[in-house]
């Protein structure tokens, strides 16, 4: 929806009436206003352009048109205070900002605006994502300021006549190209910033550019432009680009509008002593005069929105007096103060010292948490103090430092401790990058043929696995178990990866599959008898015949313990006798192992030659018997 301002009204209350996406348009003509645009979506335009459209600030606010909400815009007025205005505020140690844009907000537009004779003519803190084009800004203090605001864009700016084109604090990568800087001092920066001061094609005019254009042809300095050690334009303008660098004409000041008196009260009753906070609404007064008192003599106090305490019960009638050259208007509203209740031994209210920090490397903000405190006085451990509420302290070195706040009020005094460690900033360390191996628990079988692989990778938080050599990924488990279902040689590669890079290992044949053997014989084997103690085989030698062996009950073989070896290896050198024992417990142990691995082989269903068991079991029986009995010839 759009609203239309004409003279004499209000663009604050259409504003305040304004909903989420309406656009404001006024009319030509001045208005002297302090305007404050607190809603998001909102566009504020003139009907005529900067010529003909005027805001003119008022003692109200420092601040002549104020954003403090998202996608705004403001488009084609002439934006300045008087020097009345602008004595005011200074005299009260306030600067006054043509146009403040504040509060961390986003996505503004202020384009096709004249600014000029405040302290700051546009003013951008805290801020991102603005677009400030086709403004021009002369005779303030500071032309442009940045302050902690980022990624915002400056251009086809004429800034000139200032004591200061730009200032940036605290701010980066801004794009500020395609601009007119014609001042007393065109760029300041505090050294801690990174912006861009050009575009592929060109940068900025700077009046006070030194460099030289070889080829005048495409109006490039051939030198840098400096705004510092790190900012620079390299694509510097030689011409300004503009006709003419002359300030805006002022128009002559029109015949004023009758002003309207209103303002409110908080609160407007209560017990003495009463404090009453008043707040001027008061519309097209260039001053205004109070009678808190009800005493029938106006001052003009030192804030347009006074405070006053009435110390006697009674009632008062407070007038609020607005002036607008020979016009004037007045409102007045009541304020009932009762009687105080008699205290009973009131008790004196102490101060309580209590205060929370955080920190940020050798920074540290501390935030005043003290109750009913009225002043205070930090010691930061390091030798500095601070009688700020809420300050902010740079350390010169990292350490342990212990923090004391002493708060007070007139009934005494509190204070609080608190060890603080601050850091210093940490040197880049160099990237780990992965390094790839595995391994696996068996290499080779029969299929199909199960495989456990091993990661054995450093510095990996990510893997692939190829198993068969064919380039796509089979796997991505740290340790994954693959089954191989067809014979052959595989190839085994592993990726590992972390945020640094990958890196890849491959073993070639690293897995053999064989066909699985499926002719064993399982006939009669000749013996009788539990069928368990038998392990029957099929073997084929020279591609003839089939044999079958019985293989011995492993459990008739006594256990030979490890101490029985190890008793029997000691004693070899002492006589022939105890040597010959260990011979034999060795034998036997052999013999043991050798038949459980071939009783372990039939269960499993194994192909192994069973058959070849029996004349090693025959040999070692005979060893046996001739070890035990002395090893002798007869």
């Amino acid at each position: 929806m759009e609203t239309v301002v004409h003279p004499g009204q209000s663009i604050q209350v259409a504003l305040n009436d304004a909903s989420e996406g309406d656009i404001i348009t006024v009319k030509p003509g001045i208005y002297y206003q302090y305007v404050e645009i607190n809603k998001d979506n909102l566009t504020l335009r003139s009907a005529a352009g900067p010529d003909e459209t005027f805001i003119f600030g008022t003692t109200y606010c420092a601040d002549v048109i104020q954003v403090i909400a998202n996608n705004a815009t403001i488009d084609g007025f002439s934006v300045s205070v008087n020097a009345t205005t602008k004595d005011y505020f200074n005299n009260n140690n306030s600067d006054v900002h043509g146009i403040c844009l504040n509060s961390n907000i986003n996505n503004c537009v202020i384009e096709n605006n004249n600014v000029t004779n405040t302290d700051i003519g546009i003013n951008l803190n805290t801020v991102k994502d603005f677009t400030v084009k086709n403004n021009e800004v002369s005779n303030n203090g500071v032309g442009i300021n940045l302050f902690k605001s980022d990624n915002n864009l400056l251009t086809y700016n004429l800034v000139h006549s200032n004591d200061y084109g730009i200032k940036m604090q605290t701010s980066t990568d801004n794009l500020i190209y395609n601009n007119s800087f014609n001042n007393t001092i065109n760029a300041e920066d505090n050294r801690k910033n990174s912006n861009k001061f050009n575009i592929t094609t060109f940068g900025n005019y700077w009046s006070d550019y030194k460099g030289e254009d070889v080829n005048p042809e495409d109006g490039i300095g051939d030198t840098p432009y400096a705004i510092d050690n790190k900012n620079r334009d390299y694509r510097p303008l030689m011409n300004s680009g503009f006709e003419s660098s002359e300030p805006p004409v002022t128009p002559e000041t029109p015949a004023p509008y009758q002003p309207v008196a209103a303002f409110t009260a908080e609160p407007y009753t209560g017990t003495a002593p009463l404090t009453v906070y008043f707040t001027d609404n008061s519309e097209n007064a260039t001053s205004i005069e109070w009678d808190l008192d009800g005493d029938g003599i106006f001052e003009t106090p030192d804030a347009s929105s006074p405070a006053h305490t009435y110390e006697e019960a009674d009632t008062y009638t407070v007038t609020l007096k607005a002036i607008n050259g020979t016009l004037n208007n007045i409102t007045t509203q009541e304020i009932t103060v009762n009687p105080a209740e008699s205290p009973i031994n009131p008790s004196p209210i102490k101060p309580v010292a209590a205060f929370e920090f955080e920190t940020n490397l050798l920074m540290v903000n501390f935030t005043d948490c003290s109750e009913n405190a009225t002043t205070w006085l930090w010691d930061f451990g390091d030798g500095s103090q601070s009688d700020v509420q809420n300050p902010t302290h740079t350390y010169t070195d990292p350490g342990n430092y212990t923090v004391n706040l002493t708060v007070s009020n007139e009934n005494g005094t509190d204070w609080e401790l608190a060890t603080i460690e601050v850091l210093a900033p940490s040197e880049p360390s160099d990237p780990v990058f992965p390094i790839a191996n595995f391994s696996s628990n068996v290499t080779s079988g029969e299929a199909p043929f199960t495989v456990q692989f091993i990661d054995l990778s450093e510095n990996a938080d990510s893997w692939a696995w190829n198993f068969d050599g064919d380039g796509d990924v089979d796997d991505y488990f740290e340790n994954p178990v693959y089954t191989y279902e067809t014979a052959g040689n595989y190839t085994v590669n592993l990726t590992v990866s972390n945020v640094n890079g990958s890196n890849s290992t491959e073993k070639i044949d690293f897995i053999i599959v064989e066909v699985a053997d499926d002719s064993g014989d399982t006939g009669d084997s000749g013996e009788t008898g539990d069928s368990e103690n038998l392990v029957s085989s099929s073997h084929r030698s020279g591609g003839n015949g089939v044999g079958s062996a019985k293989i011995i009950r492993k459990e008739k073989l006594e256990p030979v313990e490890e101490s029985d070896l190890a008793s029997g290896s000691n004693s070899q050198g002492e006589n022939s006798e105890k040597s010959d024992e260990y011979k034999a417990l060795k034998v036997q142990s052999d013999m043991a192992n050798n038949v459980e691995a071939s009783g372990s082989e039939q269960e499993d269903g194994g192909n192994s030659a069973p058959w070849v068991s029996l004349p090693c079991a025959v040999i070692g029986l005979v060893l046996v018997a001739y070890l035990m009995n002395g090893g002798k010839k007869r």
